[in-house]
């Protein structure tokens, strides 16, 4: 089905968190289901689902309506509504859909979000996960190298055969302290990163490797390990500087799905065309726009365009803003291109916008981190802009 991920991704996690602010004790959740389908068309039904302090009936319109909530008690005691129900009507209702709710007082809302999506053509296999092949795996990790941080033994063997299996040359070290030595003598095409170990932790050995501009994984995407699946050790983890997060126990097949997120979109270089000293080549990925695209042969090369003209601006903003310290603004202009980003297929760098943002905004942050990070996407955007100005380039002939 195509649709859009973008929209849908502030709708769902919005009304999530109204769900989860709104239940002090019990249970959220959320189901999908498909409605209706037509030859082009499929329309599926989002129903988030909590058993809260719910909503008097005879208000159930007010909390669509702009800054309005079921009353100001709720407000005091409860906060904001997250995005605001007013916008996620609206995003909603800008793909055509629709969103009610129904509710009982004491016992709990469903928010009901109904959507439709357009048939891709594409036919879904329902027997196989949307894995790739074990030989794809095998040629992902052809010539790369991984570092892999892990201080318990069991752990170090289990992730030590599955690489094996693959083929992949890697090595294994057991404390932070001994990864970060190993940082400094050898570039890495990946490191997976355990977050809870003696002397040094994984949060440490990141901040460590990404503050020194003279070591060969500065760049090096990093993947935090850990048993803890809560989102303040995930966020902990990407404000470190790590790109992504895997917990404990993982199957070998969501190993492998990471690493080819993280693996594929590199650029490997050949030797002869670019010297060391300018670095990696860095490629958007256009199938997100090319999806959307349908039979209007304008509108990736128009998002490119938008693209060019924004980022370079907006990052010229930035940078003047932290010469006037004037953080509030650099901040919100790293909410406005994250998206950007994520068009593009650049999703480490949306990431570090998001990570800028959360930072600021939560109020931990050190200043010499924020101009890095807008440096590097400086840096990033800059090896970007060749490769989408030769597909303007090719899209006008």
């Amino acid at each position: 089905m195509i649709g859009d991920l973008t929209r849908l991704n502030q709708i769902l996690p919005n009304l999530l968190g109204n769900a989860a602010k709104f239940t002090r004790r019990g249970t959220i959740g959320i189901r999908a289901q498909l409605v209706e389908a037509k030859a082009e068309q499929y329309h599926l039904q989002f129903r988030v689902h909590d058993t809260g302090i719910g909503i008097d009936p005879a208000k159930l319109e007010l909390i669509f309506q702009n800054f309005k909530q079921a009353d100001l008690d709720t407000t005091r005691k409860y906060g904001g509504s997250g995005l605001g129900l007013t916008i996620v009507k609206q995003l909603v209702e800008l793909q055509g859909g629709s969103i009610i709710v129904e509710s009982i007082p004491g016992r709990g809302s469903t928010f009901c979000v109904n959507l439709p999506f357009q048939n891709s053509g594409k036919a879904a296999d329902r027997d196989q996960a949307p894995i790739p092949e074990p030989r794809d795996i095998v040629q992902t990790l052809a010539d790369r190298r991984l570092l892999v941080v892990e201080d318990n033994p069991m752990n170090q063997k289990l992730i030590g055969r599955i690489l094996q299996q693959w083929s992949c040359a890697h090595t294994v070290v057991a404390d932070g302290h001994e990864a970060w030595q190993r940082s400094q003598e050898q570039r890495y095409d990946l490191i997976l990163m355990d977050i809870h170990m003696p002397e040094m932790d994984g949060i440490e050995a990141t901040v460590a490797i990404r503050q020194d501009r003279s070591n060969p994984n500065v760049r090096t995407p990093i993947i935090a390990l850990t048993a803890a699946a809560l989102l303040d050790e995930r966020n902990r983890a990407l404000d470190a500087g790590m790109n992504d997060y895997l917990t404990k126990p993982f199957s070998p097949a969501q190993l492998q799905q990471l690493l080819q997120r993280w693996l594929d979109r590199q650029h490997r270089p050949d030797p002869a065309e670019t010297p060391p000293s300018e670095g990696p080549g860095l490629e958007a990925d256009l199938s997100y726009l090319r999806s959307l695209s349908s039979s209007d042969e304008r509108f990736v090369p128009d998002m490119i365009q938008i693209f060019l003209q924004e980022i370079p601006r907006a990052l010229a903003g930035m940078q003047r803003a932290l010469g006037e310290k004037a953080w509030t603004e650099v901040a919100s202009l790293a909410h406005r291109i994250n998206s950007n980003y994520m068009m593009m297929g650049l999703v480490e760098q949306q990431e570090s916008c998001r990570r800028i943002e959360r930072q600021i905004k939560t109020g931990k942050y050190q200043a010499a981190e924020i101009q890095r990070m807008v440096a590097d996407l400086d840096r990033d955007s800059q090896l970007v802009y060749p490769g989408l100005e030769r597909e303007l380039e090719r899209s006008a002939r």
